[in-house]
């Protein structure tokens, strides 16, 4: 697979250092950091988190896309001597899939895995779906752990900064991007974190909670490449900080008294809207 990641180069960065640490990873590694644009080529899909993590050390990451490798289909080959394995038909159920399962020393890691294996071949070969969102799922998944049992010294941030967000891969509607720009609005006495996603999209906004904005008039962006967004104020989350990469603009005063003053009115719910026996 390839993997093209897009940031700042740190100011202690050592390119020769980091061109030695992917060369153990058996990729091919293009940097452009005028740009500040990194591609990875023939990626090992083992190595996505390793990869990632090199990169982390020498560049501040502001966009993450993973292109799974396309494989190309080749004429079956029979080999007598291998039974073959039955082939799914589309009503089959994830329960009847057949498959190799992986052996953990953990009964219930091992049943867990299993069951996300068949969840998956179910999801490919009985309803079409795609393998760059089932990677785009699993590589989610590992973020999640990583986060909870690896996690990074939190960063610096305060209510009005523009952080990079990890919302990991979600429904349809859902927030999804292990790096989207958010607003931070509060920040809990638990140490939860409330945010909300920025999209880079200004053009033909109707939705009546969205609310868009000039980068040189409402925000301060640290990064002159930005020029603006819209700020989707009925899509906020409450998150650890955990989930935040790096600081990467802030807000001026009267827009976020802007969006305070809308913000009632895209979150709130009225229970007197709704009957209830």
């Amino acid at each position: 697979m390839n993997l093209t990641i897009k940031g700042n180069k740190k100011s202690d960065t050592n390119i020769s250092g980091l061109v030695k640490q992917m060369g153990t990873l058996k990729c091919r590694l293009k940097v452009d950091i005028t740009a500040g644009e990194i591609l990875i080529e023939n990626l090992d899909d083992s190595y996505v988190d390793k990869v990632i993590d090199c990169v982390d050390t020498a560049f501040d990451i502001m966009v993450l896309d993973l292109v799974p490798t396309e494989v190309k289909e080749e004429p079956p080959v029979v080999i007598p001597e291998i039974p073959q394995a039955t082939p799914v038909t589309p009503n089959v159920t994830a329960e009847a899939i057949e498959f190799e399962k992986i052996q953990f020393s953990n009964d219930a890691v091992a049943e867990a895995v299993n069951k996300m294996m068949r969840t998956i071949y179910w999801a490919m070969y009985s309803s079409n779906a795609n393998s760059s969102d089932i990677c785009k799922f699993l590589i989610s998944t590992t973020t999640e752990i990583a986060m909870k049992y690896n996690p990074k010294e939190l960063i610096a941030f305060s209510v009005g900064d523009i952080v990079v967000c990890n919302y990991g891969h979600h429904l349809a509607g859902e927030i999804s991007g292990g790096y989207v720009h958010s607003v931070v609005c509060d920040i809990g006495p638990t140490g939860m974190v409330y945010v909300l996603p920025i999209t880079k999209f200004t053009e033909g906004i109707t939705a009546e909670h969205y609310l868009t904005f000039n980068a040189e008039q409402d925000v301060k962006y640290f990064d002159w490449r930005y020029k603006g967004g819209t700020v989707l104020l009925d899509k906020g989350r409450s998150l650890r900080p955990e989930r935040f990469h790096s600081v990467v603009g802030r807000v001026f005063p009267q827009f976020l008294e802007i969006i305070f003053e809308k913000l009632p009115a895209a979150t709130s719910f009225n229970a007197s809207d709704y009957q209830i026996e």
